[in-house]
Parts: C-alpha cells; structure tokens; sequence
C-alpha cells in the first residue's frame, strides 16, 4: 500500500519496496524486546524464589521455637510482640539481601549500562521498583509464619514438653 501510494504521488521515481518507520524499528528491535522479556520473566522467577525461600526459613524457625513462643506467651508476652519478633527476623533477613543486590546490581551496572536506552545504569526508581517488589513479597511471607507463631496455645505447647 506504501509503495502504491508512492509511485502514484511521483510516477517518475522508481519505488519498488517501501515501508512505515515503525514497521522497521520493530523489526530492528525484535532482538532486543526478547531479551527485555525474558528479563522480566527471570526477574519475576527470581522474585518467586526469593520469596518461597524466606518464607521456608522463616516457616522452619517458627516450627522449631514453638516452645519458646509458648513460654513467652505464658510469661505474660503478647501475641502482637510475638508476631513482632517475627516480622523483625524476617525483615532483617530482607534488608541484608536487599543491601547485598545493590551491591551486586552496582558492581554489575557498568555492564548494563550498554543495553540499557535511556535509563542510568543505576536509575534511583528502578532500584526503588525492584527494593519495594521484594518488599512486598518479603512482607507476606514473613506474616504466615508470624501468624502461626502468634497464634500459639501455651497450655497445649508445653503440655508436650
């Protein structure tokens, strides 16, 4: 259709092969768009993982201080101090891998800094984006096991000691 159009506006020039400039510009970067899915899908498995990981070793740590919890409570601690606890354990793991990523996402930047159009290799908001994702999945994996940890019956703990 482009190239009918052409030659019917000047019949003189010799167009045999026309096409839009986003037709080619996606034909360009067809390469390029694969890879930044593909990121995204290693990034969102990566943020699986990490979030099924925190939540097994947070899970494991409840079920083996059973106990201790129910010790606590008998002693007079609140189910919200206990859950707490947890959340604090949890939230320190998270800062401590969310402080080794940057510094892994920084000494990696200068690799990334080729394919990356216009964004900084180090852009604020991205690490931002990318901080608050785990966050949030921090967050919920931390509260199930908190939950469980808080929920715990003293009586019916210590009874099996």
């Amino acid at each position: 259709p482009l190239t009918r159009a052409l030659n019917a506006a000047a019949p003189l020039s010799a167009v045999h092969w026309a096409s839009a400039m986003t037709d080619e510009l996606g034909l360009e970067y067809r390469g390029t768009n694969f890879a930044m899915y593909l990121s995204i899908a290693f990034g969102l498995g990566a943020l699986l993982l990490a979030g099924i990981g925190l939540y097994a070793i947070l899970a494991h740590t409840v079920s083996n201080r059973v106990p201790e919890y129910a010790v606590r409570m008998a002693l007079g601690a609140s189910p919200g101090g206990v859950r707490a606890g947890v959340m604090r354990s949890g939230m320190t793991l998270l800062g401590v891998g969310c402080a080794a990523g940057a510094l892994a996402a920084l000494a990696a930047s200068r690799l990334l800094a080729r394919v990356l159009y216009g964004v900084s290799a180090v852009d604020p908001a991205s690490f931002g984006i990318a901080v608050g994702a785990l966050g949030a999945v921090a967050l919920l994996a931390c509260w199930l096991p908190a939950r469980r940890a808080a929920r715990v019956d003293p009586m019916r703990s210590l009874r099996g000691e």
